[in-house]
């Protein structure tokens, strides 16, 4: 709200706006969103969505941005397992760590971090999925925004290395044997497909690592 005009920004679910100019409209009943003498209305909305985006930002952002996200060029520290796969065209998947490396007994969880790198824009809405395939047919989803939410795949640039991490838990009674990761891009009901065909699951899914819970 400024002096003169009120602006209400329903940012779910419609995403639907509403401008009033209080000077000349005390009550509030004509809304000038979508008129022709909105544009003031337009910079206010500018601002306010600035506003909820700074909000939204981890406030230990920074700290997570400069061990996880790495510019052309800057040294990245090397994946204890190597992989050579891509998901699309957009993001190369360069290799994986577990800590602890093993699951040494049941209730036990492991980290797992993976790296990435950005080949092209990744516009159009997709996201990431991080699925959990259990003995017996169990699953986990363990869908995520990379970086603990601070570098979803709009923001992500041409040659930029991230390392995302993920904790993946294994509570008292999960089922003993083995669990694979599995990770891609999605978007409604598609995913990008995966190189090489031997890396996928068959479902466009990218196989990663293989947990075995004793």
């Amino acid at each position: 709200m400024t002096e003169d005009l009120h602006l209400i920004w329903n940012w779910t679910p419609d995403n639907t706006t509403e401008c009033y100019d209080r000077s000349q409209d005390p009550d509030e009943r004509r809304d000038i969103w979508g008129r022709s003498n909105d544009a003031a209305c337009r910079v206010l909305k500018a601002d306010l969505q600035g506003m909820v985006s700074a909000l939204s930002v981890p406030f230990d952002v920074a700290q997570k941005l400069n061990s996880s996200v790495f510019a052309p060029g800057d040294p990245v520290p090397a994946p204890t397992q190597v992989l050579e796969a891509t998901i699309g065209d957009a993001v190369g998947v360069s290799g994986y760590a577990l800590t602890p490396p093993a699951v040494s007994a049941p209730a036990q969880g492991v980290e797992l971090a993976i790296w990435f790198t950005c080949k092209n824009p990744i516009s159009g809405g997709w996201r990431f999925f991080f699925h959990v395939m259990g003995p017996g047919g169990s699953f986990r989803n363990l869908d995520h925004i990379p970086v603990d939410g601070a570098m979803p795949p709009e923001r992500w640039r041409p040659g930029q290395r991230v390392v995302d991490r993920v904790r993946i838990p294994f509570p008292p009674g999960a089922p003993r044997g083995t669990y694979q990761v599995i990770i891609g891009l999605f978007r409604g009901g598609d995913r990008l497909p995966i190189t090489p065909a031997s890396s996928s699951d068959g479902k466009n899914a990218l196989r990663i690592a293989a947990i075995v819970v004793p």
